[in-house]
Order: structure tokens, then C-alpha cells, then sequence
């Protein structure tokens, strides 16, 4: 959906999930992520890596286009990834691109991670990019150590801000079992953290 719609509807599920902000080829030939360990936001920027497709001839049909499978490798992770030459383009959800096609729908091979488009439409919107005031230039693989460590640690699922120390919150609001540190929500019973990428 457009980013007007998408910020418009103030998915509060994305937010407590901390699902990055990700645009591909910006800059040019690059991969911009903000990506949130709470309180703070982290920006990286890598060079988009050309993942290796294998392609299959299982066929599909997603959001009524004929798409074809590929499977490749990528952030340590083995995707299966259908693609619709029918819009010809060579992106797709998260990190993921490279096809002659956009890829509608990606699986990781031990099924734990999938992307589904659910609906095509026509949007003439101008893509922005925007950064949260304060946030953290990390580079790429050192926010995925980082962000892998803190919600990977066994403590996270008990206590989901053991990390954050006192003097780091500049402020805090309760509200039916969420915090909210410095505007970021936490939930305060998350679920088992499953990395996309290592």
C-alpha cells in the first residue's frame, strides 16, 4: 500500500514486532533500513548484495498474476520466492530483490518468515524517506549482532527491557501492560524474538 495509507493506519502490531523501514536502491545501488531496538532507532546503509536465484518451474498465481518460484540465500537464511514478470521489476518485501519480476510472496525455508502480497493497485505517490530525529548510523552487520543479541538473550522474553538502563529513559507511560519508552512501545509479553537475518 501507498506510505500515506500505511502510516494512516497506525499498526500498532508492526510497532510492538519493530518491523524496519526499508528502501531499496536509495541510495543508489544501496539498502537504507530504520530499524528499532527500543528506545532507540537505528540507521544502516549497505550495499544491496545480489542474491543468487535458482529458478524452478512451479508456477502460482498470486493477487490473480502468474508468478514463478526462485529460491536463493539470503542473511543466513534459505527463501523460497515467487516473482511476476508482469510487473517487471527487480525488488520485493524486506531485503529481498533480484528477480526479473516483483517478488509476491517470500517463505524462509523453515517457514518461520513470510511476505504475501495481498492486493495490486495503482498508486501514484511519491516515495519519501524519512528518519526519526536521533536515530543511531550503525553499520549493517553491527546492528544485526546488536539487535540479535539483545532479543535473542533468554532474559528478553521475561523482562523485555533488561538492557535499557535507568538513566537511558527520558520518559515512560504505562498503559494495560505496555511501556511506552521516548514515544517506542514496548510489550511487555512478547513472543520468542525470530531473526530475518543473521
Amino acid at each position: 500500500m501507498g506510505q500515506k495509507r500505511h502510516d494512516g493506519e497506525n499498526d500498532r502490531s508492526e510497532q510492538l514486532l519493530y518491523v524496519p523501514t526499508t528502501w531499496q536502491n536509495y541510495p543508489e545501488g544501496n539498502i537504507t533500513s530504520v530499524e528499532t531496538i527500543p528506545p532507540y532507532h537505528y540507521l544502516t546503509t549497505e550495499k544491496m548484495v545480489e542474491i543468487k536465484w535458482t529458478l524452478l518451474t512451479e508456477r502460482d498465481t498470486i493477487c490473480g498474476l502468474p508468478c514463478q518460484k526462485a529460491t536463493g540465500t539470503y542473511g543466513g537464511r534459505e527463501w523460497m520466492a515467487w516473482f511476476t514478470e508482469k510487473l517487471p521489476t527487480r525488488f520485493g518485501p524486506w531485503r529481498l530483490g533480484g528477480l526479473p519480476g516483483l517478488i509476491v510472496r517470500a517463505m524462509s525455508a523453515d517457514s518461520i518468515h513470510r511476505f504475501e502480497c495481498s492486493k495490486v493497485e495503482n498508486v501514484k505517490e511519491a516515495i519519501t524517506y524519512t528518519v526519526p530525529e536521533g536515530s543511531i548510523k550503525s553499520a549493517r552487520a553491527k546492528f544485526v549482532k546488536l539487535r540479535n543479541r539483545i532479543f535473542g538473550n533468554p532474559n528478553y522474553v521475561s523482562n523485555p527491557s533488561y538492557y535499557i538502563k535507568p538513566t537511558e529513559i527520558e520518559s515512560m507511560v504505562v498503559i494495560k501492560g505496555m511501556v511506552v519508552l521516548g514515544g517506542t512501545p514496548i510489550e511487555m509479553k512478547p513472543a520468542k524474538f525470530q531473526p530475518l537475518d543473521f
